[in-house]
């Protein structure tokens, strides 16, 4: 087996590494919730960054296109835009301002599980249900439309 290379005061080059770099927490009540549970996988990793992207203090003002969820989770730019939609209909995202396109600007979002401007966290995700959807069955979630 080989042996770790050892790193500064001793400790290996991982510990090293881990206890320079930035970490999110995933609460257990999160991990165990059926909205997040049944997400596809690159569902989550979107909602995982933009847990990522929401500290220190910028909860509200994430910034998110198609394209760039395409290329975080991997998939194609509908593809990406329709998990970005299911994270909204579960109440995990909310809108908080639409995309302009003259300025180019993508769209905000504000996550419910965080703190924002001094407010609490509304998690909405927490009510939602299997096959709950606030404005029909298959129909889109009514901010992007």
């Amino acid at each position: 087996m080989a042996r770790k290379k050892k790193g500064r005061g001793g400790q290996t080059d991982s510990v090293a590494y881990r206890k320079s770099e930035q970490f999110i927490s995933v609460h257990k009540s999160l991990w165990e919730c059926t909205a997040f549970r049944t997400l596809k996988p690159p569902a989550q990793i979107l909602l995982l960054h933009f847990i990522f992207l929401a500290y220190p203090n910028r909860n509200g003002r994430i910034g998110m296109s198609h394209s760039k969820a395409a290329q975080i989770a991997q998939v194609n730019k509908a593809t990406a835009g329709k998990y970005l939609d299911e994270l909204m209909v579960r109440g995990f995202l909310e809108m908080r301002n639409h995309e302009m396109w003259k300025e180019r600007k993508a769209r905000e979002y504000r996550i419910t599980l965080c703190y924002c401007e001094g407010r609490a966290p509304t998690e909405e995700f927490r009510n939602w249900k299997q096959g709950l959807n606030f404005f029909g069955r298959d129909k889109k979630f009514a901010a992007t439309n």
